[in-house]
């Protein structure tokens, strides 16, 4: 029985000094599915921590199922560069800020890609120092191509999955 209980006590330990952002150097990936009005696909993230509150990072996301859209009578399917979407980001974190748990991160951002400048926000939270959960809702302050027939990225995006440090 005291061993059971010592390897709790040290097991939650281990969760309290588990720091979901560390920071300059700071690694995080990401991966999960993304929803769109129009479409599902899948969504992956990569941050790079440059000072105690800062990060930037590129958004990666691929669009599997899919709608064409029909517009005065002709039929548009989506090719390639419409279900796909690369982007830079910037994001500010605020777990110092805010003074929550190191576990649990609030980041807002901008991010600039192929299909338009847009703001996204998102949570992070690590149950262990590899190993976590993220959220993140994203969408468009300016669009492109404003007569585009086909517009995915261009609406509200969700997507959740999880996330791991890489450092």
């Amino acid at each position: 029985m005291k061993k059971i209980i010592t390897l709790c006590i040290l097991s939650f330990s281990a969760l309290a000094f588990t720091q979901v952002y560390d920071g300059k150097n700071d690694q995080k990936l990401q991966i999960g599915p993304i929803f769109t009005n129009g479409g599902a696909g899948l969504y992956s993230t990569y941050d790079l921590g440059l000072g105690k509150n800062i990060s930037v990072g590129v958004a990666a996301s691929y669009l599997l199922d899919k709608k064409s859209v029909t517009e005065n009578g002709v039929e548009y399917k989506p090719d390639f560069y419409d279900r796909a979407d690369v982007k830079g980001r910037l994001n500010v974190h605020l777990m110092d800020v805010l003074n929550i748990s190191d576990t649990f991160d609030v980041y807002p951002g901008i991010n600039l890609g192929i299909h338009n400048l847009g703001f996204h926000t998102g949570t992070r939270y690590f149950f262990s120092e590899g190993f976590g959960v993220f959220a993140e809702f994203d969408m468009p302050i300016a669009k492109y191509d404003s007569d585009a027939y086909i517009d995915y990225y261009d609406k509200f995006k969700f997507s959740f999955g999880v996330s791991l440090n890489l450092d």
